[in-house]
């Protein structure tokens, strides 16, 4: 899978002996982030999960470790670690996986303004531009 991504410019290192993790607490947070702090700070937790798992082989499982991630990616919240370590939004998280999973086919998934039917999967740029031209034709 490596060698497949870095065609299109993205970079994997598998890291011996990394975790494979639930990502449930790792959805939590990016929720509590938007919640709390906003697009902007969820956005950069999102990267900084990326690559402490895809290039660090961090364990995105594991909440003190959610928590550094958050923390270098800008959080400053003294109620973070306590919430990850709860079950708070677990049922919310889980319904809106259950709900995903009814129109999402694969990761990634995208769905755009004013369509119907969303993307899986990885894309050729051509396929975005092609998309987000129909968007603007409707404007």
């Amino acid at each position: 899978m490596g060698q497949y991504v870095t065609q299109f410019g993205i970079e994997l290192k598998f890291v011996p002996g990394s975790k494979i993790s639930n990502t449930l607490t790792a959805h939590r947070l990016l929720h509590y982030t938007l919640q709390r702090h906003g697009s902007s700070l969820q956005n950069a937790v999102q990267e900084a999960l990326f690559e402490g798992y895809f290039l660090n082989g961090k364990d995105i499982g594991d909440p003190v470790t959610l928590e550094a991630l958050a923390q270098a990616a800008g959080v400053k919240d003294d109620g973070l670690l306590a919430y990850l370590n709860s079950t708070e939004d677990v049922e919310l998280i889980q319904q809106q996986d259950r709900e995903a999973k009814t129109y999402a086919s694969g990761v990634p998934f995208f769905m755009f303004e004013g369509r119907e039917e969303g993307l899986a999967g990885a894309q050729a740029p051509e396929v975005f531009q092609k998309i987000f031209e129909e968007i603007l034709s409707t404007k």
